[in-house]
């Protein structure tokens, strides 16, 4: 599912999360009358649910969709997706994010370390220390209930239906769990789900990594957006758009790992052209999804990255890749208004960390 990149939270997050929280509230279901209701009463404690755990675990996993893994990554060394700008002192670099890697391929490219080394400021879609899976979890469930006694068997109809049983059991759902959710919830847990199995944990993607970095160095992170903003914007989909969202996550079960497989060679490499043809032209999406969820958020963030221009010293923002393709994407946004945007394609040429109390890290020749 394109527009959004899944982004399950860290291992640290999670646990933060589980201590803060340890159940989900009964608040989420009282007064439900949709069928299947009682039977999240009688499991809504933490862990009892097979995908309430997958979300305890990475409950940011259901907030995006476009994730970028791939089976050869170790072998690959490349630029990544990663471009700066400036007005003034400070540079802001924009780099295109995969928020989940294995843990077996998860090295960062060079460039964005040392754009994070000289940044003084870490920004992000969101900033994953601001809520915890549990709250989140949670707020999932309650945009995602059915309203006035609906059901997802009415919305889908006999044949999707039909076709969304044998997927049930892989997103810990049975249906009788299944009918009182919207479709948009079933689509982000099938595809959630299917990428915590293929073990493309997002404990170890860009934005959980670098979070790490920043948490250790005491160095400032900020969100573009809140989580519950991105929940808001997939329950506000009208339901045409929500089934083609859950057809997408039907579709792309069996094909989705080497799908993975080439995006990630695509964003390791650098290689545009095929991030585009993968994430945008061959996504599968409806025209009101990409306008809700990659073109709407696009516009939303650039007064705030525009006004990190003004700052004395570096900012790194970082935000799924996606966002940064094509005629909409934000590097093509910030040239319209009349930024000169230019790729970084070499570390050699990022300024290098500066020590501590130093003044702003100055251009490297």
């Amino acid at each position: 599912m394109h527009a959004a990149i899944t982004r399950p939270a860290a291992n640290s997050v999670a646990r933060d999360g589980a201590s803060r929280d340890g159940g989900c509230r009964d608040t989420v279901f009282r007064g439900t009358t949709s069928p299947g209701a009682a039977a999240f009463r009688l499991q809504r404690r933490w862990g009892q649910l097979p995908w309430e755990r997958s979300l305890r675990r990475g409950a940011l996993a259901a907030v995006m969709v476009l994730s970028c893994t791939g089976a050869w990554a170790a072998e690959l060394a490349g630029p990544g997706v990663i471009w700066r700008l400036r007005q003034g002192a400070g540079w802001v670099y924009v780099a295109g994010s995969m928020h989940g890697l294995p843990a077996t391929r998860s090295t960062l490219p060079a460039t964005y370390v040392r754009a994070y080394a000289a940044a003084a400021r870490l920004v992000m879609e969101i900033d994953l220390k601001s809520t915890s899976p549990a709250e989140l979890a949670e707020e999932l469930l309650r945009r995602g209930l059915q309203d006035g006694g609906g059901t997802l068997s009415t919305d889908l109809g006999p044949q999707r239906w039909r076709q969304l049983q044998p997927l049930l059991k892989s997103a810990g759902l049975t249906p009788e769990l299944a009918e009182p959710l919207k479709p948009w919830a079933v689509a982000l847990m099938l595809a959630s789900g299917q990428l915590l199995r293929s073990g493309y944990g997002g404990e170890n993607g860009v934005e959980a990594q670098l979070q790490a970095r920043a948490a250790a160095d005491r160095k400032p992170v900020t969100g573009l957006e809140t989580a519950s903003v991105q929940l808001g914007l997939l329950a506000g989909l009208p339901l045409s758009d929500q089934l083609a969202l859950l057809d997408q996550a039907i579709a792309e079960q069996e094909p989705l790992p080497r799908r993975l497989n080439e995006l990630e060679t695509a964003w390791r490499l650098g290689d545009l052209a095929t991030l585009e043809r993968l994430a945008l032209a061959n996504d599968g999406s409806t025209p009101g999804v990409r306008a809700v969820l990659l073109d709407r958020r696009n516009s939303h963030w650039l007064p705030p990255i525009e006004s990190f221009l003004q700052q004395p010293d570096n900012t790194l923002v970082v935000v799924g890749a996606a966002h940064l393709l094509g005629d909409g994407g934000l590097i093509a946004l910030l040239r319209r208004r009349g930024l000169v945007v230019e790729r970084v394609l070499d570390e050699g040429r990022l300024p290098p960390a500066a020590p501590a109390g130093a003044g702003p890290a100055t251009l490297a020749p």
